[in-house]
C-alpha cells in the first residue's frame, strides 16, 4: 500500500529493523519501525511531511497514543528528513 511512499527514507546502516509496518491513519500514510541500535530498542513513526505539515508534535503524539495504546510517547525525539517527519519513542535499554 504505502511502502512505495517511503522508498527514499534513509536508514543508519548500524540500525537493525526488527519489524516494519505501513498503514494509514486519519488519511495520513505512516511507516512504523521497531528497531535496535547500540543497546537501545525503540519505535519510529514516519509521516510524509507534506501530509502532516498541519500537525504539531502533540497532535502526532496523540495519533500514536490513540492508535498504539501500548507505546509510550512521553520520551521522544523528532527529526525532519527531507520529505519525511520522524518521531522516535518508547526507548528501552537492552
Amino acid at each position: 500500500m504505502s511502502k512505495e511512499l517511503f522508498k527514499d527514507l534513509e536508514l543508519d546502516e548500524e540500525t537493525e529493523v526488527l519489524t516494519e509496518d505501513y498503514f494509514e491513519i486519519d488519511g495520513l500514510h505512516v511507516k512504523h519501525e521497531y528497531w535496535r541500535w547500540d543497546g537501545v530498542k525503540a519505535h519510529t513513526f514516519v509521516f510524509l511531511a507534506d501530509e502532516s505539515s498541519h500537525l504539531d508534535i502533540d497532535a502526532i503524539k496523540s495519533i500514536i497514543r490513540t492508535s498504539f495504546k501500548k507505546i509510550e510517547t512521553s520520551t521522544y525525539t523528532t527529526k525532519n528528513q527531507g520529505k519525511y517527519k520522524l518521531l522516535n519513542c518508547d526507548f528501552e535499554t537492552v
